[in-house]
């Protein structure tokens, strides 16, 4: 936004063509975190307006005599390593080598437990006839504007976010280091490759024999998953894969901003705004650690 000193130096020098400034950038390149342009605006966490729902049904439940155990939770909601600020899987050689396509350990393992714990015993805990209609209410009750105001801001930039995807993946550029990327990888693997990495490796055959989805999930890497992943990162910088992605995608997301800078501002103005009244709620309603 234009301070009030620019602002008025503006409105005087109108008739000799002055613009405004740009306005300052709180996200700057990092290849390897793919930070983007509309992270910025990325205030609402979805984890957070949940864990707030659930201690209003919480309250409500309990004070017509039934059970509700919410348990604590950290509200900064820290991400495992393979995932950024802004949500995001990210994928490069360093995390490759240790973790290969998995996810790292969650940060918070003992929050995580017991949210599981949790989730696991809401499923069965069913004490009466009454109590389904009662908990239909409180969740209407609970699941208002105090909880869930910020989901139709972050899906816009999420549809943003889709779009740049869409536009990209017909440059030349990406598409060429694409073919480069997959014939340096196919001297490494034994699956059929897809044209290009982004979103498709690993592939389904990959993940179900990695245990990364299936009925045979496993929580680490296998020495061959983390050969073939590290291989694989390596062949997306040494390509040219992920800079002409990434260059293409930032590049993408700075119009889109420039374009819609007004109405993010707002998503972002009211997502902060809102995530305050949540915190606010949060800690008036959780439990003790």
């Amino acid at each position: 936004m234009i301070g009030s000193t620019a602002a008025l130096a503006c409105v005087v020098g109108l008739l000799t063509g002055c613009t405004s400034p740009e306005p300052e950038r709180t996200v700057v390149q990092n290849q390897s975190m793919w930070a983007m342009p509309l992270d910025e605006f990325k205030i609402f966490n979805p984890s957070l307006s949940n864990y707030a729902e659930q201690l209003l049904i919480a309250k409500c439940l309990e004070g017509q005599g039934y059970e509700w155990p919410v348990p604590w939770q950290d509200t900064d909601f820290p991400q495992p390593e393979t995932v950024n600020d802004a949500a995001l899987k990210i994928f490069n050689p360093e995390l490759a080598r240790r973790y290969g396509y998995h996810d790292a350990p969650p940060p918070n393992p003992a929050d995580l437990l017991a949210w599981t714990e949790f989730t696991a015993w809401t499923n069965v805990y069913d004490p009466d006839e009454q109590f389904r209609s009662r908990f239909d209410a409180c969740g209407e009750e609970a699941r208002s504007d105090k909880t869930v105001a910020g989901a139709d801001g972050l899906n816009y930039i999420a549809s943003l976010e889709m779009q740049t995807r869409d536009e990209i993946s017909s440059i030349d550029a990406v598409r060429d280091a694409a073919e480069t990327w997959k014939s340096c990888l196919s001297g490494f693997i034994t699956f059929e490759l897809p044209d290009d990495p982004w979103g498709e490796i690993p592939t389904l055959e990959m993940a179900q024999e990695y245990g990364i989805y299936g009925d045979n999930l496993t929580e680490v890497a296998s020495p061959e998953e983390l050969s073939i992943a590290e291989a694989d990162a390596r062949c997306r910088d040494s390509s040219g894969y992920t800079e002409a992605r990434y260059q293409a995608e930032w590049s993408a997301q700075e119009n889109l901003v420039t374009e819609n800078r007004d109405k993010l501002e707002r998503i972002r103005n009211d997502a902060v705004a809102h995530t305050d009244e949540l915190r606010t709620l949060i800690a008036e309603n959780a439990p003790s650690k």
